[in-house]
């Protein structure tokens, strides 16, 4: 039964370190296409550069992205296919904003650099959930583990006098 559900406990798990590190690399990532962007070069050579630039799942899934443009297939799509690909809600907020900005005309610096600001606050957010919940967790080894020795060592010597002194 073990050897029946491992595949697919082990094909979810190293699916979950992945967007684990996709999140943790979106922000850096978008961070240095605008400068990039910023510096002057198109959106293209700025998704080519940071995706040389770096290593990771992101980088990878930027570089086939970059492939799939070079390739022919429309800017769009090559961005909704690098939303599919990572399914992860920041990604497809970033797809969104640029799809949304390049359509409308809307500066491709500022619209990356509000995407950046967002997924800082999201991971902000997480590690403040994360560190609140870690007073709960905390508790039960405390009680279990610490509480019993400090009862031994505060209690044990005044019991000894009293049991002398009886």
């Amino acid at each position: 039964v073990i050897l029946f559900f491992f595949p697919d406990y082990w094909v979810l798990s190293v699916r979950d370190k992945r967007r684990a590190e996709i999140r943790s690399a979106a922000a850096d990532l978008i961070d240095q296409m605008t400068i990039c962007v910023e510096a002057g070069l198109g959106f293209e050579s700025a998704l080519g550069r940071v995706a040389s630039t770096n290593a990771g799942p992101l980088s990878d899934e930027l570089r086939h992205t970059m492939s799939d443009i070079a390739a022919g297939v429309p800017r769009a799509q090559a961005l909704r296919a690098l939303a599919d690909r990572a399914d992860i809600v920041e990604i497809r907020q970033l797809v969104s904003a640029l799809l949304q900005a390049q359509k409308h005309g809307v500066s491709m610096a500022e619209t990356l650099r509000i995407q950046s600001a967002e997924m800082r606050l999201k991971r902000a957010q997480a590690t403040e959930e994360k560190a609140a919940k870690l007073t709960v967790k905390i508790i039960f080894p405390i009680i279990v583990c610490f509480m019993p020795v400090f009862v031994i060592v505060t209690l044990v010597p005044s019991l000894i006098t009293v049991f002398k002194a009886l």
